[in-house]
C-alpha cells in the first residue's frame, strides 16, 4: 500500500516539522505532496528544506491564498499512489496510521474509503478558544468495521476529515473540492464521498491522528466562518433534498442553515435568538430561496494577512 499524503500550509512554522515527519514515519507514505498558500511565517523555506531532506516530498505554490480546499484539489491532481490521505499542516499522525487502513484495503476490494479516529488536542495559548466543534478528546465513528452513510455519519459514525483514507480512483468523477468554500469544505467532501463511494469505519478504539486546536486555527476568523458555514449549509441542503437522503438529515441542514443565516443577518447581537428566529423565520426561507449572495472574498488576502 501506497499512500500521497496531501497537506496544505499556510503560516504553519512552529508546526510543521512535526507534521512531516509523522507522514514519513509511516511505512506506508509513498509521497507527501506539500501545497503552500502564500505563508509568510517561514513556512516555505521549511518546506523547502524538506524537499531536500527527503526525495518523496513533493512541493507547490498557489498564486494567493486561495484556502486549503484549492490547495488540497493540487494535490489531487497530483498524487500519484494508488491511495490518498489529508493531513493539514498543524496536524499529525501516530504511529500506524495506515496499518489497519492497509489489512482492510487488502481484505475487502469492494471498499473505496475508511474512516479513523482523531484525537482532540486543544492548545489553548494565550487566547482562551471557543470552539464548539469538537467538545470532546476523541472524535470517531462509535462503531468499527461498518458501512458510513451521511445519515449514520450526521448521527453515530461521525469521523474527522484528516481522518480518512481514500482509493484515488474512486475520486475520479465529481471530487475536487469547492474552492468557493474557503471554510467547509471538507464536510462537502465528505458528503459527497460518503454518497457516492462505499466508505466504512476502523477501529474507533485506536485513534490515528492527533487535530491540533490553538489560538491560530483559520476557523477562528469569526466573520469569515459565519459566512462560509452558512453556504456550506445551504450547499448541503439542497445536495440531500436533491438525492433524497433522509428527512432527518435534511432537517439537519435546513436548521444549521437558519442558524448560520440569523448569525449573518443579526451580527449574532440580537437576543433572545430563539424568540428573533422564530419571528424572522420566513425571512429566512426567502433568503434560502431566492437570496444570491456576493463573494466574501475572493483569496483571504484581507482577512488571513
Amino acid at each position: 500500500m501506497q499512500v500521497s499524503v496531501i497537506i496544505p500550509v499556510y503560516n504553519a512554522a512552529p508546526f510543521l516539522d512535526k507534521c512531516l515527519q509523522s507522514a514519513f514515519d509511516q511505512p506506508q507514505t509513498g509521497e507527501v505532496i506539500l501545497i503552500d498558500d502564500r505563508s509568510t511565517d517561514g513556512s516555505w523555506e521549511k518546506c523547502e528544506a524538506w524537499v531536500k531532506k527527503d526525495k518523496r516530498v513533493r512541493l507547490f505554490r498557489n498564486e494567493g491564498i486561495k484556502g486549503a480546499g484549492a490547495a488540497r484539489n493540487v494535490g489531487l491532481r497530483n498524487a500519484t499512489c494508488e491511495y490518498i490521505a489529508f493531513l493539514d499542516a498543524d496536524d499529525y499522525y501516530l504511529d500506524g496510521r495506515f496499518d489497519e487502513d492497509d489489512k482492510i484495503f487488502r481484505s475487502y476490494i469492494h471498499i473505496d474509503a475508511i474512516a479513523s479516529t482523531t484525537i482532540i488536542s486543544n492548545n489553548k495559548g494565550k487566547n482562551p478558544v471557543n470552539y464548539n466543534l469538537f467538545n470532546k478528546s476523541l472524535i470517531g465513528p462509535k462503531k468499527k468495521f461498518d458501512k458510513i452513510s451521511i445519515l449514520t455519519f450526521n448521527t453515530i459514525q461521525n469521523f474527522h476529515f484528516i481522518a480518512l483514507t481514500v482509493k484515488k480512483n474512486a475520486l475520479k468523477i465529481n471530487f475536487e473540492f469547492d474552492e468557493s468554500l474557503k471554510q467547509g469544505e471538507d464536510l462537502d467532501f465528505i458528503y459527497r464521498l460518503l454518497h457516492y463511494t462505499n466508505t466504512v469505519s476502523s477501529n474507533n478504539l485506536d485513534p490515528k491522528v492527533v487535530y491540533r486546536i490553538h489560538d491560530k486555527n483559520t476557523t477562528l476568523q469569526k466573520t469569515e466562518t459565519i459566512f462560509y458555514r452558512r453556504q456550506l449549509y445551504l450547499k448541503l441542503f439542497k445536495f440531500t433534498i436533491q438525492h433524497k437522503i433522509n428527512l432527518a438529515v435534511i432537517w439537519h441542514n435546513f436548521k444549521t442553515y437558519i442558524e448560520y443565516d440569523f448569525l449573518w443577518f443579526t451580527g449574532g447581537k440580537i437576543k433572545p435568538k430563539k424568540l428573533f428566529k422564530i419571528l424572522l423565520l420566513p425571512v429566512f426561507v426567502y433568503r434560502l430561496m431566492f437570496k444570491t449572495d456576493i463573494s466574501y472574498d475572493k483569496d483571504r488576502t484581507i482577512h488571513l494577512s
